[in-house]
């Protein structure tokens, strides 16, 4: 179980029902900002590799976007993987997989963007026509059959479809 709270604190607990909230590791990325006004907005994790989280921060002037692909360990190791998007406000994160291949997604205040690899490849922005620059605090994915539900702020809630070209398809106002 990942815990992140608003001083920018990352939490893990191995056995939830059998652990103390006092028993929890500190996991938090060491570029983190971890002092007011800064605040977890995101734990995402793979969908089936319980290693690959990304971690989103909310404020802006702060490192917002962390990958980690050994999450399980004793100490993840955190990359800043915001590249293009490090003057956003990052609200929510989802990862998903389709087939071998796996998206990455953000939503901020200027919308919803994705990336087939956050360390080396830039976000995009997706569905500018249907989201455009909505804020976008809650990402849901439900890997049974690839639908993405999007919360915004003041514009509805919409849901998609991940395609195997690992796009945004059918998206539609719920």
């Amino acid at each position: 179980l990942l815990m992140g709270g608003d001083e920018g604190h990352i939490y893990k607990l191995d056995d939830p029902q059998n652990m103390t909230l006092a028993s929890a590791v500190d996991i938090t990325p060491s570029g983190a900002t971890i002092a007011y006004p800064s605040i977890v907005t995101g734990l995402a994790i793979h969908p089936t590799n319980n290693d690959i989280v990304l971690a989103t921060y909310s404020n802006y002037g702060t490192e917002s976007i962390y990958l980690t692909t050994n999450a399980t360990s004793a100490a993840p190791a955190w990359t800043l993987v915001e590249r293009n998007l490090d003057a956003h406000s990052i609200r929510s994160a989802a990862i998903v997989e389709v087939g071998s291949e796996i998206l990455y997604l953000v939503g901020t205040a200027r919308g919803l963007y994705s990336t087939s690899d956050p360390t080396s490849v830039d976000w995009t922005r997706e569905a500018p026509t249907q989201l455009g620059y909505a804020v976008i605090p809650s990402l849901r994915y439900r890997p049974s059959d690839n639908k993405l539900l999007i919360g915004t702020h003041g514009n509805g809630v919409y849901e998609a479809t991940i395609s195997t070209a690992l796009s945004l398809d059918d998206i539609n106002d719920v």
